[in-house]
């Protein structure tokens, strides 16, 4: 058997879900599989090798399909794009046999396989729920498998749009453990990063966007006690523009912006107190998402301060976290005080919160994977 991960992506890419798919590649190839990483062939300002970038130690064949780029962020330009690539693709899959190739993709690739490809065995891994879910019901009619990150979204995709239980595999996203081992004292990663040792220090990884919950995080500052500072890490340059200029007056908030990869376990280890603040404003952020940098937050041994969201509450638990309302500023404050006073529960859940993580690792989730495929590719075969 040999499988292709197919992904409409730019790699190496600051944004997380780079991370997910070569990490996913590389335990993959852990597992026993002839995976390669099939990508289109895009203008990228990151020019170090993928393999290198990402830190893989298992590496795996990356091939680049010829398309044309056309440089603009629209959206009628992104699918022209898109629809070059999927040429590509259909030319590049046309003569591999279909009795021993299986793909694997994420997003909207799937709908491209389902229809010029039906011949081929796909699976495809589900993130967020499309907004036009009614266009996906060919993928869930026509794929081998699917996996979702959330258990509610596996329930949903059964008792809503008819998908086959059998077919179904839920797989929350992961961490590399290894990657996040810091030797340092919290005092020794403060005085590494600049970040000052005589405060009480809250941090934030990730991007900026709405319904990440930064906002009522900043908000906070405002019911936080003058030793307090909160450290945003993380955003495209744009959303750190933005985000500077309406918060970066502000004394008890620090926004570094984008830091490599490498640096965050850092940031994590310097930090009193770790905020995941989702809003419940966002389905996405309610339901169907599964952050990285959750799973990440877990390897710290610092304290979580979580929105009390059913997508949260699948991995995290009253005695792994501590959790808030939802877009509620003041409620958030106050957990973060608590915690702060009460170095006992901070202690007890942060080690909680390790033990758990130690069951979402790539290497896990590769192998739980591919052994999905394996069993529903015999059957059909």
């Amino acid at each position: 058997m040999k499988l292709y991960y197919i992904a409409n992506l730019r790699i190496p890419t600051e944004k997380a879900h780079g991370i997910q798919v070569m990490k996913m590649c590389e335990s993959f190839a852990r597992a026993g599989a002839d995976i390669t990483l099939v990508l289109p062939r895009k203008r990228n300002p990151i020019i170090e090798d993928p393999i290198l970038f990402y830190g893989i130690q298992k590496p795996f064949p990356i091939i680049k399909l010829p398309m044309i780029d056309f440089g603009s962020s629209s959206a009628f330009f992104f699918t022209l794009s898109s629809v070059t690539f999927y040429i590509s693709l259909f030319f590049f899959l046309l003569n591999k046999k279909s009795a021993d190739t299986v793909l694997y993709t994420r997003g909207e690739v799937a709908l491209v396989l389902a229809r010029l490809l039906p011949q081929k065995k796909f699976f495809w891994e589900t993130h967020i729920k499309p907004e036009h879910m009614r266009r996906y019901m060919n993928v869930l009619s026509r794929a081998s498998g699917i996996i979702t990150v959330t258990r509610y979204y596996a329930d949903e995709l059964v008792h809503s749009f008819g998908a086959q239980q059998e077919k179904l595999l839920v797989a929350p996203d992961a961490v590399e453990l290894q990657d996040f081992v810091v030797h340092d004292s919290k005092e020794a990663c403060r005085g590494r990063l600049n970040l000052p040792i005589d405060k009480h220090i809250v941090v934030y990884t990730g991007h900026l966007y709405d319904w990440k919950g930064v906002d009522t995080l900043a908000e906070t500052a405002e019911f936080l006690p003058e030793d307090t500072l909160l450290v945003f890490v993380g955003g495209t340059t744009a959303d750190v523009s933005r985000f500077k200029k309406q918060y970066g007056d502000n004394h008890k908030i620090q926004i570094v912006g984008q830091k490599p990869y490498h640096d965050i376990k850092y940031y994590l280890k310097s930090a009193d107190v770790l905020v995941l603040p989702n809003s419940g404003k966002s389905t996405t952020s309610q339901f169907y998402t599964s952050p990285l940098k959750l799973f990440e937050y877990m390897t710290s041994l610092v304290p979580i301060v979580v929105s009390d969201l059913v997508s949260m509450r699948e991995i995290l638990t009253d005695e792994s976290a501590v959790f808030f309302e939802p877009d509620n500023a003041k409620d958030l404050a106050e957990k973060i005080r608590s915690i702060l006073a009460d170095t006992v529960k901070a202690e007890t859940i942060a080690q909680k919160a390790y033990q758990d993580v130690l069951s979402y690792t790539w290497e896990k989730r590769g192998y739980t994977i591919f052994m999905f495929i394996k069993k529903l590719f015999h059957y059909e075969s």
